[in-house]
Protein backbone atom coordinates (compact mmCIF):
# COMPACT_ATOMS: atom_id res chain seq x y z
CA UNK A 1 0.00 0.00 0.00
CA UNK A 2 1.48 3.63 -0.85
CA UNK A 3 -1.65 5.43 0.24
CA UNK A 4 -2.59 5.77 4.13
CA UNK A 5 -4.60 8.14 5.13
CA UNK A 6 -6.57 11.43 3.16
CA UNK A 7 -8.26 13.91 3.81
CA UNK A 8 -10.28 17.09 2.29
CA UNK A 9 -13.55 18.97 1.99
CA UNK A 10 -14.93 15.61 3.05
CA UNK A 11 -13.67 13.28 4.92
CA UNK A 12 -11.72 10.64 3.00
CA UNK A 13 -11.85 6.64 4.05
CA UNK A 14 -8.82 4.64 5.17
CA UNK A 15 -6.92 2.69 2.60
CA UNK A 16 -7.09 -1.03 3.41
CA UNK A 17 -7.07 -4.24 1.73
CA UNK A 18 -9.59 -6.43 3.24
CA UNK A 19 -11.56 -9.37 2.74
CA UNK A 20 -14.36 -10.93 4.59
CA UNK A 21 -16.09 -14.48 5.14
CA UNK A 22 -19.82 -14.64 6.00
CA UNK A 23 -22.12 -17.48 6.84
CA UNK A 24 -24.88 -17.09 4.28
CA UNK A 25 -27.03 -18.98 6.97
CA UNK A 26 -28.79 -21.59 4.25
CA UNK A 27 -27.90 -24.66 3.58
CA UNK A 28 -29.35 -24.79 -0.03
CA UNK A 29 -31.02 -27.93 0.29
CA UNK A 30 -28.39 -30.54 1.32
CA UNK A 31 -29.46 -30.98 4.57
CA UNK A 32 -29.40 -29.03 8.40
CA UNK A 33 -26.81 -27.40 9.57
CA UNK A 34 -24.33 -29.11 12.03
CA UNK A 35 -24.29 -28.09 15.38
CA UNK A 36 -21.33 -27.17 16.96
CA UNK A 37 -20.79 -30.43 18.61
CA UNK A 38 -20.57 -32.34 15.45
CA UNK A 39 -17.89 -30.41 12.94
CA UNK A 40 -17.98 -33.50 10.58
CA UNK A 41 -17.68 -33.15 6.81
CA UNK A 42 -18.60 -36.94 6.67
CA UNK A 43 -21.43 -37.41 4.23
CA UNK A 44 -24.85 -38.25 5.81
CA UNK A 45 -28.39 -39.36 4.02
CA UNK A 46 -29.18 -35.79 3.76
CA UNK A 47 -26.00 -34.79 1.70
CA UNK A 48 -22.76 -32.87 2.87
CA UNK A 49 -23.37 -31.29 6.55
CA UNK A 50 -20.93 -28.35 6.98
CA UNK A 51 -19.26 -27.32 10.44
CA UNK A 52 -21.06 -24.09 12.40
CA UNK A 53 -19.46 -22.62 15.17
CA UNK A 54 -22.28 -20.66 16.97
CA UNK A 55 -21.23 -17.17 18.74
CA UNK A 56 -17.96 -17.20 16.50
CA UNK A 57 -18.11 -14.03 14.71
CA UNK A 58 -19.27 -14.44 11.02
CA UNK A 59 -17.14 -11.60 9.29
CA UNK A 60 -13.55 -11.12 9.99
CA UNK A 61 -11.18 -8.04 8.24
CA UNK A 62 -7.61 -8.92 6.87
CA UNK A 63 -5.53 -5.84 6.75
CA UNK A 64 -2.81 -5.52 4.88
CA UNK A 65 -0.21 -2.93 6.47
CA UNK A 66 -1.48 -3.10 9.86
CA UNK A 67 1.49 -2.85 11.56
CA UNK A 68 2.49 0.32 9.78
CA UNK A 69 -0.62 1.95 10.67
CA UNK A 70 0.13 1.18 14.21
CA UNK A 71 3.71 2.40 14.08
CA UNK A 72 2.63 5.65 12.20
CA UNK A 73 -0.14 6.46 14.80
CA UNK A 74 2.43 5.44 17.41
CA UNK A 75 4.47 8.13 16.04
CA UNK A 76 1.85 10.89 15.90
CA UNK A 77 0.62 10.06 19.68
CA UNK A 78 4.86 10.71 20.95
CA UNK A 79 4.54 13.78 18.97
CA UNK A 80 1.58 15.16 20.26
CA UNK A 81 0.19 15.67 16.98
CA UNK A 82 -2.70 13.02 18.22
CA UNK A 83 -4.34 12.41 21.07
CA UNK A 84 -5.10 9.17 22.95
CA UNK A 85 -8.58 9.74 22.99
CA UNK A 86 -9.21 9.39 19.76
CA UNK A 87 -8.13 5.46 20.04
CA UNK A 88 -11.79 5.08 21.23
CA UNK A 89 -13.07 7.25 18.24
CA UNK A 90 -11.18 5.04 15.81
CA UNK A 91 -12.93 2.31 17.03
CA UNK A 92 -9.24 0.94 17.58
CA UNK A 93 -8.44 0.67 13.72
CA UNK A 94 -5.28 1.78 13.24
CA UNK A 95 -5.62 2.89 10.05
CA UNK A 96 -8.40 5.50 11.10
CA UNK A 97 -7.16 6.28 14.27
CA UNK A 98 -4.25 7.82 12.06
CA UNK A 99 -6.97 9.47 9.18
CA UNK A 100 -8.50 10.93 12.32
CA UNK A 101 -5.45 12.44 13.91
CA UNK A 102 -4.48 14.14 11.04
CA UNK A 103 -8.06 15.01 10.11
CA UNK A 104 -7.97 16.53 13.71
CA UNK A 105 -5.10 18.75 13.48
CA UNK A 106 -5.92 20.25 10.38
CA UNK A 107 -9.23 21.63 11.99
CA UNK A 108 -7.15 22.46 15.09
CA UNK A 109 -5.44 24.85 12.16
CA UNK A 110 -8.85 26.34 10.56
CA UNK A 111 -9.45 23.54 8.12
CA UNK A 112 -13.10 24.76 8.20
CA UNK A 113 -12.00 28.15 7.16
CA UNK A 114 -9.68 26.45 3.77
CA UNK A 115 -12.71 24.33 3.10
CA UNK A 116 -14.38 27.51 2.34
CA UNK A 117 -12.64 28.40 -0.67
CA UNK A 118 -10.23 25.53 -1.66
CA UNK A 119 -11.27 22.12 -2.92
CA UNK A 120 -7.71 20.20 -1.54
CA UNK A 121 -6.96 17.33 0.02
CA UNK A 122 -4.47 16.02 2.15
CA UNK A 123 -2.73 12.79 1.65
CA UNK A 124 -0.23 10.90 3.76
CA UNK A 125 1.43 8.58 1.37
CA UNK A 126 4.17 6.67 0.58
CA UNK A 127 4.83 7.42 -3.04
CA UNK A 128 4.61 10.54 -4.99
CA UNK A 129 4.44 8.89 -8.09
CA UNK A 130 3.07 5.96 -8.22
CA UNK A 131 4.06 4.91 -12.21
CA UNK A 132 7.50 5.32 -11.19
CA UNK A 133 7.50 3.72 -7.91
CA UNK A 134 4.47 0.67 -8.40
CA UNK A 135 2.77 -1.19 -5.50
CA UNK A 136 5.89 0.00 -3.30
CA UNK A 137 5.41 -1.05 0.44
CA UNK A 138 4.83 1.79 2.89
CA UNK A 139 7.21 2.54 5.29
CA UNK A 140 6.61 4.69 8.81
CA UNK A 141 10.30 6.54 8.60
CA UNK A 142 9.68 7.09 4.68
CA UNK A 143 6.14 9.22 4.45
CA UNK A 144 5.11 12.48 2.44
CA UNK A 145 2.22 14.48 3.79
CA UNK A 146 1.00 16.10 0.33
CA UNK A 147 -1.63 18.97 -0.55
CA UNK A 148 -3.53 18.38 -3.82
CA UNK A 149 -6.52 20.15 -5.30
CA UNK A 150 -9.86 18.61 -6.50
CA UNK A 151 -10.84 21.45 -8.34
CA UNK A 152 -9.42 25.56 -8.75
CA UNK A 153 -10.71 28.01 -7.02
CA UNK A 154 -11.81 30.93 -9.54
CA UNK A 155 -11.34 34.55 -8.45
CA UNK A 156 -12.06 37.90 -10.14
CA UNK A 157 -9.87 40.89 -9.05
CA UNK A 158 -11.18 43.23 -11.40
CA UNK A 159 -13.40 45.16 -9.31
CA UNK A 160 -11.22 44.79 -6.12
CA UNK A 161 -8.27 46.50 -8.16
CA UNK A 162 -10.37 49.43 -9.32
CA UNK A 163 -11.69 50.38 -5.41
CA UNK A 164 -7.82 50.47 -4.76
CA UNK A 165 -7.02 52.02 -7.14
CA UNK A 166 -9.07 55.21 -6.08
CA UNK A 167 -6.85 55.07 -2.42
CA UNK A 168 -3.50 55.29 -4.61
CA UNK A 169 -2.61 54.53 -8.15
CA UNK A 170 0.21 51.58 -6.66
CA UNK A 171 -2.08 50.02 -4.16
CA UNK A 172 -3.74 47.03 -6.69
CA UNK A 173 0.10 45.94 -7.94
CA UNK A 174 0.84 45.74 -4.52
CA UNK A 175 -1.98 43.88 -3.38
CA UNK A 176 -2.05 40.78 -6.11
CA UNK A 177 1.66 40.71 -5.41
CA UNK A 178 1.10 40.03 -2.06
CA UNK A 179 -2.00 38.13 -2.27
CA UNK A 180 -0.79 35.78 -4.82
CA UNK A 181 3.27 35.79 -3.38
CA UNK A 182 1.32 34.26 0.04
CA UNK A 183 -0.77 31.46 -1.76
CA UNK A 184 2.26 30.88 -4.34
CA UNK A 185 4.30 30.09 -1.28
CA UNK A 186 2.88 26.63 -0.48
CA UNK A 187 0.22 26.04 -3.55
CA UNK A 188 0.40 26.85 -6.87
CA UNK A 189 -1.74 29.89 -7.98
CA UNK A 190 -2.26 30.26 -11.95
CA UNK A 191 -2.61 34.18 -12.94
CA UNK A 192 -1.78 36.18 -15.92
CA UNK A 193 1.88 35.44 -15.48
CA UNK A 194 1.72 31.92 -16.65
CA UNK A 195 -0.54 33.04 -19.52
CA UNK A 196 2.15 35.35 -20.92
CA UNK A 197 4.52 32.05 -20.52
CA UNK A 198 2.10 30.08 -22.51
CA UNK A 199 1.60 32.61 -25.17
CA UNK A 200 5.09 32.80 -25.41
CA UNK A 201 5.64 29.10 -25.90
CA UNK A 202 3.39 29.25 -28.61
CA UNK A 203 4.67 31.54 -30.58
CA UNK A 204 8.04 30.04 -30.36
CA UNK A 205 6.44 26.76 -31.79
CA UNK A 206 4.87 28.37 -34.65
CA UNK A 207 7.78 30.39 -35.73
CA UNK A 208 9.65 27.16 -36.00
CA UNK A 209 7.24 25.76 -37.90
CA UNK A 210 7.17 27.52 -41.79
CA UNK A 211 3.86 25.87 -42.60
CA UNK A 212 1.98 27.47 -39.37
CA UNK A 213 1.07 30.60 -41.40
CA UNK A 214 -0.54 33.53 -39.56
CA UNK A 215 -1.75 31.62 -36.33
CA UNK A 216 -3.62 33.91 -33.82
CA UNK A 217 -2.85 33.37 -29.73
CA UNK A 218 -4.74 34.93 -26.67
CA UNK A 219 -4.31 38.13 -26.28
CA UNK A 220 -3.32 38.02 -22.58
CA UNK A 221 -1.55 41.51 -22.50
CA UNK A 222 -4.90 43.28 -23.02
CA UNK A 223 -6.19 41.25 -20.07
CA UNK A 224 -4.52 42.32 -17.75
CA UNK A 225 -5.31 45.57 -16.20
CA UNK A 226 -2.99 48.84 -16.53
CA UNK A 227 -2.79 49.64 -12.78
CA UNK A 228 -0.77 46.10 -12.31
CA UNK A 229 1.79 47.45 -14.46
CA UNK A 230 2.93 49.68 -11.46
CA UNK A 231 5.67 49.16 -9.65
CA UNK A 232 3.97 47.42 -5.72
CA UNK A 233 5.03 49.64 -2.40
CA UNK A 234 8.24 48.11 -0.92
CA UNK A 235 6.64 46.63 2.83
CA UNK A 236 8.03 50.20 4.12
CA UNK A 237 6.39 52.37 1.91
CA UNK A 238 2.98 50.38 2.49
CA UNK A 239 3.26 50.89 6.14
CA UNK A 240 3.40 54.70 5.60
CA UNK A 241 0.41 54.74 3.13
CA UNK A 242 -1.74 52.60 5.66
CA UNK A 243 -2.85 55.91 7.79
CA UNK A 244 -4.02 57.40 4.48
CA UNK A 245 -6.46 54.48 3.51
CA UNK A 246 -9.81 53.94 4.21
CA UNK A 247 -12.75 52.24 4.24
CA UNK A 248 -12.69 48.36 3.10
CA UNK A 249 -9.53 49.24 1.33
CA UNK A 250 -7.77 49.48 4.24
CA UNK A 251 -9.27 46.36 5.80
CA UNK A 252 -8.07 44.52 2.56
CA UNK A 253 -4.38 45.75 2.93
CA UNK A 254 -3.93 44.58 6.51
CA UNK A 255 -5.72 41.51 6.21
CA UNK A 256 -2.94 40.98 3.03
CA UNK A 257 0.04 42.01 5.04
CA UNK A 258 -0.66 39.79 7.52
CA UNK A 259 -1.06 36.89 5.29
CA UNK A 260 2.29 37.66 3.57
CA UNK A 261 3.84 37.96 7.12
CA UNK A 262 2.08 33.87 8.24
CA UNK A 263 3.10 32.51 4.77
CA UNK A 264 6.85 33.15 4.83
CA UNK A 265 7.34 31.76 8.90
CA UNK A 266 8.31 28.50 7.57
CA UNK A 267 10.23 27.74 4.42
CA UNK A 268 9.34 24.49 2.38
CA UNK A 269 10.97 21.25 3.85
CA UNK A 270 14.01 20.28 1.45
CA UNK A 271 13.59 17.20 -0.89
CA UNK A 272 16.08 14.34 -1.21
CA UNK A 273 17.86 13.52 -4.86
CA UNK A 274 15.89 10.50 -4.56
CA UNK A 275 12.62 12.35 -4.40
CA UNK A 276 13.52 14.48 -6.88
CA UNK A 277 14.04 11.69 -9.52
CA UNK A 278 10.73 10.43 -8.75
CA UNK A 279 9.29 13.72 -9.72
CA UNK A 280 11.05 13.82 -12.80
CA UNK A 281 8.76 11.66 -14.83
CA UNK A 282 5.46 14.59 -13.31
CA UNK A 283 3.95 17.40 -14.85
CA UNK A 284 3.74 20.70 -12.76
CA UNK A 285 1.56 20.88 -10.24
CA UNK A 286 -2.40 21.23 -10.29
CA UNK A 287 -3.33 25.02 -10.13
CA UNK A 288 -5.18 25.37 -6.75
CA UNK A 289 -6.71 29.26 -7.73
CA UNK A 290 -7.47 30.56 -10.59
CA UNK A 291 -7.28 34.52 -10.66
CA UNK A 292 -8.71 36.81 -13.15
CA UNK A 293 -9.62 40.06 -13.61
CA UNK A 294 -13.01 39.94 -15.53
CA UNK A 295 -15.03 36.56 -16.27
CA UNK A 296 -14.20 34.35 -19.48
CA UNK A 297 -11.10 36.83 -20.74
CA UNK A 298 -7.87 35.10 -22.23
CA UNK A 299 -6.33 34.76 -18.99
CA UNK A 300 -9.01 32.37 -18.57
CA UNK A 301 -8.76 31.10 -22.14
CA UNK A 302 -5.33 30.30 -21.58
CA UNK A 303 -6.62 28.25 -18.61
CA UNK A 304 -9.17 26.19 -20.55
CA UNK A 305 -6.32 25.00 -22.98
CA UNK A 306 -3.56 24.28 -20.74
CA UNK A 307 -5.69 21.95 -18.62
CA UNK A 308 -6.93 19.54 -21.24
CA UNK A 309 -2.90 18.91 -21.12
CA UNK A 310 -2.08 19.64 -16.81
CA UNK A 311 -3.26 15.22 -16.31
CA UNK A 312 -1.36 13.58 -19.16
CA UNK A 313 1.39 12.75 -16.79
CA UNK A 314 0.95 12.62 -13.08
CA UNK A 315 0.98 16.04 -11.46
CA UNK A 316 3.17 16.79 -8.92
CA UNK A 317 1.70 17.50 -5.59
CA UNK A 318 1.37 21.15 -4.65
CA UNK A 319 3.10 20.56 -1.72
CA UNK A 320 4.79 18.03 -0.17
CA UNK A 321 6.27 17.86 3.05
CA UNK A 322 8.62 14.60 4.44
CA UNK A 323 7.79 12.60 7.37
CA UNK A 324 9.37 10.32 9.15
CA UNK A 325 6.94 8.92 11.80
CA UNK A 326 9.55 7.19 13.78
CA UNK A 327 11.26 10.28 14.93
CA UNK A 328 9.10 12.55 17.13
CA UNK A 329 11.49 15.62 16.34
CA UNK A 330 10.92 15.27 13.03
CA UNK A 331 7.38 14.25 13.08
CA UNK A 332 6.51 17.36 14.98
CA UNK A 333 8.81 19.52 12.34
CA UNK A 334 7.02 18.13 9.44
CA UNK A 335 3.52 19.01 11.11
CA UNK A 336 4.31 22.60 12.16
CA UNK A 337 5.10 23.22 8.02
CA UNK A 338 1.92 21.63 7.57
CA UNK A 339 0.66 23.69 10.18
CA UNK A 340 2.04 26.96 8.98
CA UNK A 341 0.23 26.08 5.16
CA UNK A 342 -2.87 25.48 6.95
CA UNK A 343 -3.58 28.47 8.15
CA UNK A 344 -1.94 30.64 5.07
CA UNK A 345 -4.56 28.91 3.14
CA UNK A 346 -7.59 29.69 5.89
CA UNK A 347 -6.43 33.09 6.20
CA UNK A 348 -6.35 33.42 2.50
CA UNK A 349 -9.71 32.12 2.20
CA UNK A 350 -10.99 34.62 4.94
CA UNK A 351 -9.72 37.55 3.00
CA UNK A 352 -11.03 36.59 -0.36
CA UNK A 353 -14.62 35.96 0.77
CA UNK A 354 -14.76 39.91 1.35
CA UNK A 355 -13.77 40.76 -2.14
CA UNK A 356 -16.39 42.19 -4.14
CA UNK A 357 -16.78 39.92 -7.44
CA UNK A 358 -15.09 36.76 -5.96
CA UNK A 359 -16.33 33.30 -6.77
CA UNK A 360 -15.63 29.30 -6.45
CA UNK A 361 -16.45 26.72 -8.60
Amino acid sequence: MSRVATCGGNSGESHRAGAAARDRGSDRGTGKMASTAALSLVPSNAGWTMPRLDGVATAHKVWRGDRVAAEIGSGLLRAGVATADTWALAEQDPFQFVQLSIKQFVDRHEGPSIRETFQVNLSLTGTLNEYSTGDREIEAASLFLTIDPTEAGYLVLGSTLRILEEQHPRLPATFFHLLCGALDHWVRVYDYREPLDHVERLRDWYSADPESGDIEVPDVEGSIPACLRQKPLSGRGLQRLLPNISGEALVWMERVIELDRLARERKHPPLTEQTQEELGDCNAPLPCLLVVFSRRDNIEACFDAEAESMMEAPPEPNLIIPLNATDPDQTCAAFNVLANACETLAAASRLIATLPDSSFK
